[in-house]
């Protein structure tokens, strides 16, 4: 009190008529007042600029690992970090897979990471898992698929099938053997199998006319296929050859039988063999007739009285014939050799008287030959 008066502070921070900056704070003093920034601020208390704390400090000391640090008026948050969310006290990682979140293509899988996530293309494309192109394995070579089967490529895979005449999964193929059925091809035909197929082809004996397989005339396509002096007969689907009649054989080497040489009499008994080419022949002997497998005498007597003397009578002999003076005549006798010559008879008188001629001139004969 001076005077009698009494003076009393002035709060200026409560009328407000302090210069202190807006983000400080005002503290009465006596007869005075004092500005402090606020915390956040930095500055003399009139002037307060707002402090970065979060490059003031260590970006992980204000803040978590799994959290960055977010500067603000006089403050300072700490947010998650990309993969991370908070559930209240602290950061957690998000599973994108399970919440889907991530950007996988939809033919990749989606692998969780702390903080994060890795696509994979599945098995069968290609791509670094946010674009997954289907892989063709069939051109790639990329497949198990047997030598005797065709790939045939699926979305993200492939499928083995084997091919036309065989069997198996495509991984193993084995060749179907067609021919164990017996009616796989037609008459007269054999079949073959071959890999993945088969062949029907014709019997030996046997040609294919374009629908059918039919008998080849072995005869017919070659004349001299057997001996020439053979028969050729025709089979189905073959032949055999025989040596004709008179020849011997197999039909393609002939000789001939010598039929004559048998054991076996062929011929008459007064007939004679002649073998030939093939055969044989049967000539009866001289003064029998026949075919040589019957021969009969010839009667000489019966043409011309077998040449006889008129007055003489023809007997048939076996093989041939003789002749006989009649009675009363009598045959002519040589003189020269005494034989008596039967196709000339005379009257026996006759005969006697020229008889003894000519014995009387035969004997002067051999007189006169003797003289010399």
């Amino acid at each position: 009190m001076r005077n009698g008066i009494v003076c009393y502070d002035i709060n200026e921070c409560v009328q407000n008529n302090t210069m202190c900056h807006v983000n400080s704070t005002c503290t009465n003093t006596e007869a005075s007042f004092d500005c402090q920034c606020n915390e956040g601020f930095a500055g003399n208390g009139l002037f307060c600029d707002d402090i970065n704390e979060c490059v003031i400090f260590n970006t992980s000391f204000p803040c978590f690992f799994d959290s960055h640090c977010v500067n603000t008026v006089g403050s300072f948050e700490c947010q998650c970090s990309s993969g991370f969310e908070s559930n209240g006290t602290e950061c957690v990682d998000i599973d994108e897979c399970a919440v889907n979140l991530s950007t996988c293509h939809v033919h990749a899988i989606c692998i969780n990471l702390f903080g994060s996530f890795a696509c994979h293309c599945l098995d069968g494309f290609n791509g670094d898992g946010i674009e997954c192109i289907d892989l063709n394995e069939c051109n790639s070579g990329r497949n198990s698929c047997h030598n005797s089967a065709s790939c045939l490529n699926t979305q993200g895979s492939y499928q083995c099938l084997c091919d036309l005449g065989f069997t198996g999964d495509g991984h193993n193929c084995r060749d179907i053997d067609e021919c164990l059925s017996n009616t796989i091809c037609q008459e007269n035909q054999v079949c073959m199998n071959k890999p993945g197929s088969f062949l029907c082809s014709c019997i030996s004996g046997y040609v294919y006319n374009g629908t059918a397989c039919i008998d080849i005339n072995e005869c017919l396509i070659d004349e001299d296929i057997c001996h020439s002096n053979a028969i050729c007969i025709n089979q189905p689907g073959s032949f055999f050859c025989t040596c004709s009649s008179g020849f011997a054989g197999d039909g393609f080497n002939c000789e001939d039988i010598d039929e004559c040489l048998g054991l076996k009499t062929i011929c008459h008994h007064l007939a004679h063999c002649v073998n030939t080419l093939g055969s044989y022949l049967c000539s009866c002997e001289k003064g029998f007739i026949g075919d040589g497998q019957m021969c009969t005498d010839i009667d000489e007597c019966q043409i011309d009285n077998g040449g006889c003397h008129v007055e003489a009578s023809c007997v048939n002999t076996i093989q041939g014939f003789y002749c006989l003076c009649n009675n009363g005549f009598t045959a002519l006798v040589s003189a020269m050799g005494g034989n008596i010559n039967h196709n000339m008879c005379f009257i026996q008188l006759v005969i006697l008287h020229v008889y003894n001629q000519m014995v009387s001139i035969g004997r002067l004969f051999d007189h006169v030959r003797h003289c010399n």
